[in-house]
């Protein structure tokens, strides 16, 4: 079974998963590896406050001559300007370096879509799990079929998923377009889902480097709504899939999974990373 693993931190990682790749290639093989980033202090990002991290030729080069799938996390909830120079010039040093048609980008605001889908048409186009609302009262499988024909896969929220594994056995949705987050997914009960990244969306608006010229304030945004118990906190959790549950998705036809996790340091990173990957062997070796 061809099976997508989508790895984050694409570049602000970059060290850490070249030697990932070479140290434990059990982890990675048969496995058709893309990673994903928000570089270059581009407002367009979202998800994540900027981080000072630019993406090189020289990664590129790497990724397309291993056949590695790189997407832009263009995910902020408002797009001001489709004409920023910083989001074309990612989206034309991605799109023009493609040769095996595996570059894509993350998102989910319909005029930057309509946008990328015109002058972009061979990136594959991701609907972001940020884009989500934090109320799940939707009509379900309608919500997700409108998706559907507007993107090439689809991150569907963490509190989402039995709804959507119903939908697909069912035959609803269409498990090709599904690629579910496997770590470090969100508590399916917090109040402050859309206000979050909305936040962070407007951090990556309102400065450059964020967290250079508004330290404090990106902490607090980091941080807001959440409200810290012992390290952690009341509305946010890391909730990893088992190696089962992966399984039930393979055997619905889902070939896409997707780790978060880029803002970590190198060890925590390649630790949650490993134990991902190997959750996603372990579910392939399993009987159906």
């Amino acid at each position: 079974m061809h099976i997508d693993a989508k790895i984050t931190g694409g570049v602000s990682q970059y060290n850490a998963l070249l030697l990932l790749m070479v140290q434990h290639k059990d982890a990675f093989e048969g496995l058709h590896v893309n990673v994903y980033d928000m570089p270059n202090g581009c407002s367009w990002n979202g998800g994540r406050i900027n981080q000072d991290i630019t993406l090189q030729e020289r990664m590129l080069k790497y990724y397309n001559e291993h056949e590695i799938g790189f997407f832009l996390g263009f995910t902020n909830l408002n797009i001001l300007d489709l004409n920023d120079p910083v989001g074309n010039q990612l989206l034309e040093m991605v799109a023009s370096n493609n040769p095996h048609q595996k570059h894509g980008v993350i998102l989910h605001n319909e005029a930057l879509r309509i946008y990328v889908m015109k002058n972009y048409p061979d990136l594959i186009r991701v609907f972001s799990i940020t884009g989500h609302p934090t109320s799940d009262c939707l009509d379900f499988p309608c919500y997700y079929r409108e998706i559907e024909h507007k993107y090439h896969w689809i991150v569907p929220k963490f509190s989402h998923l039995d709804r959507v594994e119903d939908a697909i056995e069912g035959g609803m949705l269409n498990p090709n377009q599904y690629e579910i987050l496997i770590n470090d997914n969100c508590n399916p009960s917090c109040k402050f889902y859309f206000e979050h990244f909305a936040s962070m969306s407007q951090m990556n608006n309102m400065y450059r480097k964020p967290w250079e010229e508004a330290h404090e304030l990106s902490i607090a945004v980091e941080l807001k709504p959440k409200t810290k118990v012992s390290g952690k906190n009341l509305d946010c959790q890391e909730t990893d899939l088992t190696a089962d549950q992966i399984r039930d998705w393979m055997d619905l036809g889902v070939t896409h999974f997707k780790m978060a996790g880029r803002d970590l340091d190198r060890e925590t990173f390649n630790r949650r990373i490993l134990k991902s990957l190997r959750a996603i062997q372990d579910a392939r070796k399993r009987t159906p």
